[in-house]
């Protein structure tokens, strides 16, 4: 227990012990506290492990209460905090007027120490600073990035990861000072000012706005800038100057890094933090960026462990390695790489990195042993959060999943019964469950309803139907649900509609759906147009009105963990999006005409590939991969149905020209009759159905992509307004559902 007089003073005032800790020495003060070197209580003289470092909060932040729970915090986000990149809290003492936290003493200069080693404080002006050399920089980069990895996994936000809290041990680079870190969701009245060193600082930072892992992420970027140049990537003459760089320029002294790190730096400092890798992905890039680069041929030459400093570790760039046994000091490191593997691909858009010729990292022994046995538990969790079993196969070669298709052409078509009647407002999705035994649809008037199709002639209503309340009550300002589809398992909803809903269903029992989850909006609270999961069932993709494509790990269903916020169109929706059935790329159509297609093979690390070479006129509506996922089909509001081979999705090609629906007239514009608003494949591939603003659903004979012709049309939907919004094929093919704004759904039979 720390009394009063816990602290004892030296008549200068400054304090010679703190509860059983003897202070021989001042490390460093900052706007928390002062750090001082200290003796452990009873630690033998001659003892390497008996000094620790302690650091004391100043006397006037004691004082208030608020400062006191932060700093509880602090204490409990270091424990959280792997030792292996951190320093190990080893005591804390949060009674009496002077709270102290006792941590392990690192022996080693800091960054920036390192880079400047005397500082500003030279006689005539600041001392000549001295970069990192390539082969330090690599290992600084691969360290940091682990040591964030598993910082973030732990829960914790650095908040300012800059060259003073980075120390070069013996041991490795340890990334220290959680005096502002905190939880990600954590708020306070000091959070009300800007905190962290200005140079250092993320623009959503300078902008004092919420700073995330993405922050540190950026962070990363600055600092590597920093130990390469000597330089900080933004300085002014002020510190208001030096935020407003932060916001508005890209950063200074790139053209000093190693020509393979200066673009993921770039992308770490990207000025939207949505856009950023996070650490997992910095660290896999990396570790596996050297896929697809020849190795340059270079004799192992080994190296004096008391020449690090020289060489700057055990590895090279360029796909050279040298022998790390030599390098790497201790036994601990030797166990790391007796264990080591070389991990698998772990993400990141290889393509277009074999490509550019960016990363040309090997998988270096040190940096094996950081993986596989610092970080092994945090590393795995936070790279395997969403990814598929299996890497994307070269994109110019990706195999078909299915055989070509044999199409059967439909008898002639009939009425399965009566259209089902139950809405008082337009029906925008019409979806089959995997099984075909159950139908799906979402209404203008806020509900989602399950049909037993048993008897397909007779469906009937299952349960109660689903709303935006869990009670499935409707209440005022609710709006449309304007999307409903099944997992490929069957046993999960996803819902969404107007004004961000967004939720997940167990509709294991289909009489009785769970609600799992309606925490899926992203924030955002414009519409969420369409949802789509991905065939190995653990990534869901969602599209808004705002423009913004949002990837979903739904590893645990009630708790889906957002991973990635791709950019669409710059102005107007998103409409639609599918998945291939590899569930490598993502198509998505939008307000600007045009059809992209997005690399989702590692969903972490997801980006754009390419865009059709010609745009739509209108908006896009809709957007379906064939059943061998060589062919996308696209529609929109200016009437013309386009098919896409995307057998290298970096290079999508037209498949002859545009056909259009209902002899439509070519007239562009959102409120045209001649508007295609869906599109489906039959699960052959032989077939596509389409659906239009004239209330007609049109079969197309697609064996011959190039030259699709139409079967025939299914005339039913009637109205002032009979716009089809959704067509679906059943299993076998053998029903096709439509779903139409005249308050209907039809289902019809095709053989």
């Amino acid at each position: 227990m720390i009394t009063p007089r816990a602290v004892d003073e030296r008549p200068d005032g400054g304090p010679v012990a703190i509860g059983p800790y003897r202070l021989l020495r001042r490390l460093g003060t900052g706007g928390m506290g002062t750090v001082y070197l200290a003796d452990r209580p009873g630690a033998a003289e001659g003892d390497p492990s008996r000094h620790v470092a302690v650091k004391i909060i100043h006397a006037h932040l004691a004082e208030l209460p608020d400062f006191r729970r932060r700093f509880a915090r602090e204490t409990a986000a270091a424990r959280r905090v792997p030792r292996f990149c951190s320093a190990e809290v080893l005591d804390v003492n949060m009674d009496g007027p002077s709270p102290y936290l006792v941590m392990e003493y690192i022996d080693g200069p800091t960054l920036s120490e390192r880079v400047e080693p005397y500082g500003h404080a030279e006689p005539y002006g600041r001392a000549e600073p001295r970069p990192l050399r390539a082969a330090e920089l690599e290992r600084l980069a691969i360290e940091i990035a682990a040591a964030l990895v598993a910082i973030h996994a732990a829960g914790v936000v650095h908040r300012d990861l800059s060259p003073r809290n980075v120390m070069l041990s013996a041991k490795g680079t340890r990334v220290i000072d959680f005096g502002i870190a905190r939880p990600p969701d954590a708020t306070t009245l000091l959070s009300q000012r800007i905190i962290g060193t200005p140079a250092y600082m993320a623009p959503e930072q300078a902008r004092n706005e919420r700073v995330g892992e993405a922050g540190d992420v950026h962070a990363w970027g600055a600092v590597l800038v920093y130990a390469a140049s000597g330089e900080p990537p933004f300085l002014a003459a002020s510190t208001p100057q030096t935020l407003l760089r932060i916001e508005r320029d890209p950063p200074d002294h790139l053209d000093r890094l190693p020509r393979a790190l200066r673009p993921l730096v770039e992308w770490a400092m990207d000025k939207h933090p949505e856009n950023r890798p996070t650490a997992a992905e910095l660290l896999s890039l990396l570790l596996a960026g050297g896929a697809g680069a020849d190795p340059a041929p270079v004799d192992p030459a080994p190296v004096d462990v008391a020449d690090q400093g020289a060489t700057g570790g055990g590895y090279g760039w360029a796909g050279r390695s040298l022998d790390s046994t030599a390098v790497l000091p201790g036994p601990w490191w030797r166990r790391a790489l007796d264990r080591a593997r070389p991990p698998r691909h772990l993400g990141g858009p290889a393509d277009d990195a074999a490509r550019r010729g960016w990363l040309t990292v090997p998988l270096t022994a040190l940096a094996a042993a950081v993986v596989t046995a610092a970080v092994a538990v945090p590393l795995t969790a936070a790279l395997t959060t969403g990814l598929g079993s299996g890497g994307r196969e070269d994109a110019g070669t990706r195999p078909s999943t299915t055989a070509t298709p044999t199409a059967t052409a439909p008898a002639r078509p009939q009425f399965l019964g009566r259209p089902l009647t139950a809405f008082t407002a337009g029906v925008y999705e019409a979806a089959f469950s995997p099984d075909s035994g159950t139908l799906a649809t979402a209404s203008a008037e806020g509900t989602v309803r399950l049909w037993d199709l048993a008897d397909p002639k007779r469906p009937t209503p299952l349960g109660q139907p689903i709303t935006r309340h869990e009670d499935g009550s409707l209440r005022p300002g609710d709006g449309a649900a304007l999307a409903a589809v099944f997992s490929p398992d069957g046993t999960t909803l996803a819902v969404a509609g107007d004004h961000g809903w967004c939720g997940l269903w167990d509709v294991t029992d289909r009489t009785r759906p769970v609600l799992l989850t309606d925490d899926l909006s992203g924030g955002q609270r414009d519409a969420i147009k369409a949802v789509a999961f991905d065939p190995g069932q653990n990534v869901l993709a969602t599209a808004g009105a705002d423009g913004t494509i949002r990837l979903w790990d739904l590893s645990d269903r009630m708790y889906p963990v957002p991973v990635r916020t791709l950019r669409g169109p710059k102005t107007g929706a998103v409409w639609t999006l599918a998945f291939s059935p590899d569930g490598a790329t993502l198509a998505t159509g939008g307000g600007d005409g045009a059809v992209r297609l997005w690399d989702v093979s590692h969903p972490r690390v997801s980006r754009l590939l390419a865009e059709t070479p010609v745009r739509h006129t209108g908006d896009v509506r809709s957007v379906v991969f064939s059943p061998d996922g060589a062919t996308v089909a696209s529609a929109g509001s200016d009437g013309d149905i386009r098919l896409w081979d995307v057998r290298r999705p970096t290079s999508p090609t037209a498949l002859g020209g545009p056909v259009r629906a209902a002899g439509g007239t070519g007239r562009t514009g959102a409120a045209d009759h001649d508007s295609v608003l869906a599109l489906s494949f039959s699960p052959d591939g032989g077939t596509l159905a389409s659906g239009d603003r004239t209330g007609t659903v049109t079969l197309w004979d697609v064996t011959d992509r190039g030259r699709p012709h139409s079967r025939g049309q299914l005339i039913g939907h009637t109205g002032a307004d009979p716009w089809v919004y959704s067509v679906a094929f059943s299993r076998d093919g053998a029903t096709l559902a439509s779903a139409s704004h005249d308050h209907t759904v039809r289902l019809w039979r095709l053989r």
